[in-house]
Formats: C-alpha cells, structure tokens, sequence
C-alpha cells in the first residue's frame, strides 16, 4: 500500500540499519545473532540486495493494487452515474405517464360532460328551463367558477345575458346585462366575428375585460 518514495525510504532506512549492526557485530559491540563465517560486509551486501528486490516487489505489487482499485473506483462512479441516469429517466416517464393519463381522465371527463349537455339539450324543450340548467352543469363537469350564455337581441345588434349559475351572473340577469357587438368586449368580439376567443390572463388582453360583479375572472 505504500507509494514509491515511502517504499524507497524504508529501504534506505533498513539497509542502514543492517550496516550498523553488522559494523556493531564485527566491532563486538553487541553479539551476533548466529555466527558469520564470511565477510561481514559481503553479507551485509547480499542482504541489501535481498531487500531491495524486496523492495522492487512490493512496489510493483502495491502499484498494480493501486491500479486496480483506481479502476474499481472509476467503475463504482461510472454505475453511480447511470444509476442516477436511470433514476432520472424513470422519473421522468412516469411524470409523463402520470400527465399523459392525468389528460386522458380529464379528456374522457370533458367528452361525459359534453354528452350530458347534449343529452340535456335534447330532452329539454323549454328554453328558459334549458340555459339556465346548461351553465350548471357545465359549471359542474369543467370546473368553472361563472358560466354564461348570451343571445342576440330582435336588432341584432346586442349580446344579452339570458342564463348564468354564479352569484355576480345571477346580479348581472337581474339588470338585464348586455354587450354591443363589437371589439370593445371579449364577449362583443366573440359575438361579431362569430370565432372563439381564449384569453389566459384578461389583464394583458388587447380586448378589454372589466366587470365588477366577476372579479375573480382571470382567463
């Protein structure tokens, strides 16, 4: 586990080590460990060579450790990284599995809602029991706070509220509301052109909106 200058010292350390303690031996400093019938140096050589070849193996056995635990650490990251990859993609598929069944639920609501305004429609012939009870049910089906059906007058010349099932429509009936055809009105616009008109936010539209008994109405 040792790098190679670490290695490098411990052999330079050891070797000096040997040295002094065959110098010692030879000097009687200390008694030998077992007896030494040839040269003390040559043996002291012989065994610095045994441990620099020491030395040599266990920095080539520590590099191809460090190699191959370089390599397992990049393969761990690598599959971290396309595990995190995965995660990320299932999440996003079922995101788009949630919204694509989310709008199908929602479609499949709408056409329901449809088909019981026009089973309404047919089975109901009185006019003033029929609008009245489409804005309900409209209201009901998509979610919409205030909804309301305007007529043409005789003149053709106004568009005039004849049903509503919110509060501020119900106010509105009262004082007979009514709107010119013209561009002045998102209702007058629709009217006069005889095209739909979707606004999301009524406070930028180029076509005016502004009424005070609907002051919720943002789009």
């Amino acid at each position: 586990m040792l790098r190679a200058r670490a290695i490098i010292v411990l052999l330079a350390i050891t070797i000096a080590f040997t040295f002094l303690k065959t110098i010692a031996q030879t000097q009687g400093w200390i008694p030998p460990a077992f007896s030494v019938d040839n040269d003390p140096i040559a043996v002291w050589i012989s065994n610095s060579v045994v441990f620099v070849l020491a030395g040599l193996g266990l920095y080539l056995s520590s590099t191809s450790l460090k190699q191959a635990l370089d390599k397992a650490s990049a393969s761990q990251e690598r599959l971290e990284v396309n595990n995190k990859e995965l995660v990320q993609l299932r999440d996003a598929l079922e995101l788009r599995v949630q919204e694509r069944t989310s709008a199908l639920e929602k479609r499949a609501s709408q056409m329901q809602a449809i088909s019981i305004v026009a089973h309404t429609i047919a089975s109901v012939q009185d006019i003033e029991t029929l609008l009245p009870e489409i804005t309900r049910l409209v209201s009901n089906q998509f979610g919409f706070y205030h909804v309301g059906i305007f007529l043409l007058d005789e003149k053709r010349e106004n568009a005039v509220l004849r049903a509503a099932n919110s509060l501020g429509g119900r106010r509105m009936l009262e004082r007979n509301h009514q709107l010119k055809l013209d561009s002045k009105s998102i209702v007058g616009y629709s009217t006069s052109r005889g095209e739909p008109r979707i606004t999301l936010d009524v406070g930028t539209d180029a076509v005016f909106f502004g009424n005070p008994d609907l002051p919720d109405t943002r789009s």
